[in-house]
């Protein structure tokens, strides 16, 4: 459990000026009036699966979900304070899980982590322009092979979903950017 007081934090503040007949969409690094965030966060961590026979026992798990309420004022272009309930990029929920294995020279971890809707931005114009990220899946895998004392083999594949990150404004509910990364493929040598 825990509970923090926030100073001085720093957000992407987003505002529309019009300039000649033109209007502009100006985002500029911005403080916070104050925030406060009161969570929880839970963990669970088996580093052996005992139970199961053989090298099947050389598996573990590990699980961990966060929340967290957040009491926060921004200063809006007209001077008057705004309430947020999140600070950018800090969703309310937070999901991660992971199966590892280790036996002898091999190595492996499969992570899953879903973080729950956060703010991209927050506009200090208007409320209906705050852009939000919608929550995703991901799942990566990690496997390494110590060949000796100094070699290790690496490979990885990470966003094996092919999941997307996309944003979006809440108040239009509407789709603002498709972030498609897709599945990335790594191999590796490291040598110690």
């Amino acid at each position: 459990v825990f509970h923090k007081n926030i100073k001085d934090e720093i957000f992407r503040g987003t505002q529309e000026v019009v300039d000649g007949g033109v209007t502009y969409r100006i985002t500029q690094p911005q403080n916070l009036g104050g925030a406060k965030l009161t969570g929880v966060e839970l963990n669970f961590v088996k580093n052996s699966l005992d139970f199961l026979p053989g090298a099947l026992a050389d598996l573990g798990v590990s699980a961990n979900y966060t929340y967290i309420h957040t009491d926060a004022e921004i200063i809006m272009a007209d001077g008057a304070p705004r309430a947020v309930d999140q600070l950018l990029d800090q969703p309310p929920h937070l999901f991660n899980a992971s199966l590892f294995y280790q036996h002898g020279p091999f190595e492996s971890r499969l992570s899953y982590s879903r973080p729950g809707r956060s703010y991209q931005t927050l506009s200090t114009a208007t409320p209906v322009e705050d852009v939000m990220y919608e929550p995703f899946n991901q799942l990566d895998l990690q496997l390494r092979l110590d060949l000796n004392d100094r070699l290790r083999l690496i490979a990885e594949g990470r966003n094996l979903l092919g999941e997307s990150r996309d944003t979006f404004r809440p108040f239009y509910d509407e789709v603002r950017e498709i972030n498609q990364h897709g599945r990335g493929y790594w191999v590796g040598v490291s040598y110690r």
